[in-house]
């Protein structure tokens, strides 16, 4: 679902941010049933003149 959004934003605006949950390296250990999810913020930018996008995410810095 959130690859849609992703779409979304570079087809309607051409660019912006997008807040998600995703896995950080050391969740993707967890098994999958146990797993949870961590905040995420991506930028998203279409690449002008092309059916194509870029995204780039960092975490959420939470936890020390």
């Amino acid at each position: 679902m959130i690859v849609r959004e992703f779409i979304e934003i570079a087809k309607t605006k051409g660019e912006g941010w997008v807040e998600y949950l995703w896995p950080t390296p050391e969740e993707m250990q967890i098994p999958k049933d146990q797993r949870v999810s961590s905040k995420k913020a991506g930028y998203v930018l279409r690449v002008p003149g092309r059916d194509m996008f870029a995204v780039a995410g960092v975490h959420e810095w939470g936890r020390c």
